[in-house]
């Protein structure tokens, strides 16, 4: 009997485009990997720092590096002209569309740190009390803000890419990366002002999930947790992999690969069908603490 399934063609991205903010190193560098490798015709990467931007281009003849600021409104908006122009330096014409969206952008600032077995209220007070008005305003433009003017201003861009016989093979989707910080609680955790942006994304990607949806714009995140990148480095003994790596239930950190595949299944046909989903890439680590 012969079978409906093509394994193929459900994970393949050919001819796809995409648009991954933060994707000068670590996670967002694995991402723009994984689609260029699943056949996308061209892989838009965004970023402040133009050389690293065009360190992970070199990876494949489908990357694009384009500079960009998503801290702010105008930021966004920005992005969206150089990426139309930079479709019709392809030979797009007509009306653009956007197959993916990766909303991967994001900045940790740690707040104070105390002494977690014999801390006092005043050390733990002043800690607290470290960051400034504007760290805290940066963090929530960057990891949370950016998510959806980014979402907004693409969305004419994805809902195209749908309708026009996308919807069945998933096409004109978001992904958002929220970290596992979005749901890990502990009082050995003393990053509450990078904690409270990832679920404040996650919740905003729910939110996005149930107006977009019927657009056939699927919303999902990704909780990223215990895989080396720039911002949770091994090396820094003060980094979330590095306090946890010893107690990962699956044995070890997470690689390059194990995004791939979850990006590529959500950004393929053969995630067409999800919306709305936290998909953990995190080794267990919140079912074994």
């Amino acid at each position: 009997m012969s079978s409906p399934i093509d394994l193929s063609t459900l994970f393949s991205l050919e001819g796809r485009v995409a648009l991954v903010t933060g994707a000068g190193s670590g996670i967002g560098s694995y991402i723009a990997h994984a689609f260029a490798l699943a056949g996308a015709a061209r892989v838009y990467i965004t970023g402040r720092r133009l050389e690293a931007l065009q360190k992970t281009a070199t990876f494949h003849k489908a990357i694009i590096p384009i500079q960009g600021d998503v801290s702010s409104k105008a930021g966004c908006s920005a992005l969206v002209k150089a990426f139309e122009d930079a479709e019709r330096a392809h030979g797009i014409s007509g009306q653009i569309r956007l197959d993916i969206l990766v909303n991967n952008a994001g900045v940790m600032t740690n707040d104070g740190t105390w002494d977690k077995d014999g801390a006092s209220a005043d050390e733990i007070s002043q800690a607290l009390l470290k960051l400034s008005d504007d760290e805290w305003a940066k963090g929530f433009a960057i990891n949370v803000s950016s998510i959806q003017w980014m979402s907004a201003s693409f969305l004419p861009h994805l809902a195209r890419a749908a309708a026009e016989g996308g919807k069945a093979q998933g096409r004109g989707n978001i992904i958002n990366n929220t970290s596992i910080s979005a749901l890990y609680v502990s009082r050995d955790a003393q990053g509450h002002l990078y904690s409270a942006t990832k679920a404040a994304a996650e919740s905003l990607t729910q939110n996005l999930a149930s107006k977009y949806t019927k657009l056939g714009v699927r919303v999902n995140s990704i909780a990223v947790g215990n895989i080396p990148s720039e911002i949770n480095d091994l090396n820094n003994p003060k980094s979330f992999i590095s306090m946890l790596k010893d107690i990962i239930p699956i044995g070890r950190p997470g690689n390059e690969e194990d995004i791939a595949g979850v990006v590529i299944y959500l950004a393929s046909r053969a995630g067409s069908f999800v919306s709305g989903a936290m998909l953990k890439i995190e080794g267990g680590i919140l079912i074994g603490v």
